[in-house]
């Protein structure tokens, strides 16, 4: 009963970095949040009349993706920090050439019916089982470098660590109902995983998984 009492307490000191995965990524009050870039404008598909001189088709699945991630790495993303940005899309560039053939990719650059179904394609496959990677680049980078976490805490790291890989199992697990969500909410979006990043259910796990995390590593309940 004491010990109960005394980690009650111990978390009461703590609130400030615990309370701190519940607002890590939520955007600052008064910041406009940006409107979402359609994945049509990430491939560089514009209408017509504006339509700028397009790049030769790409010879090969690998060709592709090394467009892919230049275009990727050099895009901002809400909320990603560089690390996260970078994690994602080495996957996205190595996951296409693994999952889609020269034609697939060919496809999907195209503004019709049947380019925009081999988008939401590559969206189920390619980029869904990517984002557990920047999501814990994100979330270890961003917890490491909170002065409440650092002050409070004598295994920051661990339990930052264990925060970052928790949630990015649990991301992992959940991808497929992670982007329909988020894609319903924010139609033809090419950053479902900012989007869901910067919902109350994302900071709400996020705070109970830090929290486990907390008990594990500095007072070893488990």
């Amino acid at each position: 009963m004491k010990k109960i009492v005394f980690l009650c307490a111990l978390f009461y000191i703590l609130a400030p970095g615990i309370s701190g995965a519940q607002d890590l990524f939520v955007r600052k009050e008064g910041t406009q949040k940006p409107a979402p870039e359609t994945i049509d404008r990430r491939l560089g598909i514009t209408p017509k009349a504006i339509e700028p001189k397009q790049d030769a088709p790409p010879a090969s699945p690998s060709e592709f993706a090394k467009r892919y991630y230049q275009n990727c790495a050099a895009k901002s993303y809400a909320l990603l920090n560089d690390e996260a940005i970078k994690s994602l899309c080495a996957c996205l560039s190595v996951s296409l050439q693994d999952k889609l053939d020269i034609n697939e990719i060919n496809l999907l650059v195209q503004p019709t019916a049947e380019g925009q179904a081999m988008r939401i394609k590559m969206m189920q496959t390619v980029y869904a089982p990517c984002m557990k990677y920047p999501v814990y680049d994100l979330i270890k980078g961003e917890c490491l470098q909170r002065e409440s976490v650092k002050k409070s805490l004598g295994n920051a790291y661990q339990v930052c660590n264990c925060t970052a890989d928790t949630m990015s199992r649990y991301v992992d697990s959940r991808n497929q109902e992670i982007l329909q969500t988020t894609l319903r909410q924010n139609p033809g979006s090419i950053e479902p995983l900012s989007d869901y990043l910067q919902s109350d259910y994302f900071n709400r796990m996020a705070q109970t998984y830090m929290t486990q995390c907390i008990q594990i590593h500095e007072f070893g309940v488990r």
